[in-house]
């Protein structure tokens, strides 16, 4: 039915492109390993409420893409709802809390983050982080940030500073530029505007990032 729609004209065929990745950034579960071995980073996470979600970026996923198509062909942008044979459907919050174990309560609201002292430190160390390591991997012209395995390699073999808060935070960040707020500009790109969040997060700070990527970041 959908190849006769596409051939009669009712609609125009569409390229697809899944940002989501299908397995984890080299060196990213080592250097997983290595965080996870001190209890206070552990006990942040869990008093975040992002643990579960960190480890579960550790997984090899296959990716269904001819089921993914089929599935976006069902999308109805006026009611951004699916339509199936049995009904009709539409993703919730509820969705995204059992599939990606993220947070929905907050002790912090992430439209009005305000770091104190220790943390602008830590934001300074990251950014001071951003730029040698884009000079280490010397990335060009073309870009200003690093890639995310640019990043990991400057923090693991270059830096060697393991236990850090800025380590913390920015192995969040990591975190949260490949698998929660991926949008495929760049496809395998770090995003400085997370640090934030990142470094709040890394306190141990509820935030809903349920809500965030089920809205999307743009609009939180």
């Amino acid at each position: 039915m959908i190849n006769f729609s596409l051939e009669r004209g009712n609609f125009f065929a569409s390229p697809i492109n899944f940002h989501s990745h299908v397995s984890p950034a080299k060196e990213w579960e080592t250097w997983m390993r290595d965080i996870f071995a001190n209890p206070n980073f552990v006990r942040r996470l869990k008093s975040a409420g992002i643990y579960d979600a960190i480890l579960m970026s550790k997984i090899h996923i296959r990716r269904d893409t001819r089921g993914l198509a089929f599935f976006v062909s069902r999308w109805c942008i006026e009611t951004h709802t699916f339509f199936l044979a049995w009904g009709e459907l539409t993703i919730t919050v509820e969705d995204v809390v059992s599939l990606l174990n993220l947070p929905t309560f907050r002790s912090v609201c992430p439209s009005y983050i305000s770091l104190n002292p220790t943390e602008e430190r830590c934001m300074s160390t990251l950014e001071r982080g951003i730029h040698d390591s884009t000079k280490e991997e010397e990335i060009g012209k073309s870009s200003k940030w690093p890639s995310l395995s640019g990043w990991i390699r400057y923090w693991r073999v270059i830096n060697k500073v393991r236990s850090s808060e800025a380590s913390f935070a920015n192995i969040i960040t990591l975190w949260l530029s490949r698998h929660i707020f991926e949008d495929g500009a760049p496809f395998d790109g770090f995003k400085k505007e997370l640090l934030p969040l990142a470094i709040i997060l890394a306190a141990g700070e509820f935030v809903p990032l349920a809500v965030i990527f089920w809205r999307g970041p743009t609009t939180s």
